[in-house]
């Protein structure tokens, strides 16, 4: 059975945003707890061109037979691009932080910079 959903109504709680679906054609109610896991993301590939100042890049590489990776802020030229936490992590864990350092700022892309011959999962989302 297909039903249309409608009035969606989100409210902020812990652990993800609870949404009420209401469905027209039974006037039924569903509350569903949605959380960022559940949403695919949207990645874009770094270049040096395409990314500008305060943008929020994922460098992910090869560590032995593990992918790891760092978050980092471009800065403006002539100055050091700002490392997040200084150390590498797991590509999941990554991604995550440079979710939380976009949320509240101005811009919200997330650049991806592969390393050479490191192939992009879609696990993580997607790379355009």
């Amino acid at each position: 059975m297909t039903a249309k959903c409608g009035n969606l109504r989100s409210n902020r709680g812990f652990g993800g945003d609870w949404v009420r679906v209401h469905v027209a054609s039974s006037g039924m109610e569903v509350s569903l707890r949605v959380t960022e896991s559940d949403i695919m993301q949207i990645y874009r590939a770094f270049t040096p061109d395409n990314a500008i100042t305060g943008s929020i890049v994922v460098r992910l590489y090869h560590s032995g037979h593990k992918v790891r990776g760092y978050v980092r802020k471009i800065m403006p030229p002539g100055t050091d691009d700002a490392i997040f936490p200084g150390e590498e992590m797991a590509p999941e864990a990554a991604f995550r932080l440079a979710r939380d350092h976009v949320r509240n700022a101005e811009l919200k892309s997330i650049y991806v910079e592969l390393a050479e011959g490191l192939q992009w999962n879609n696990a993580w989302g997607v790379l355009v």
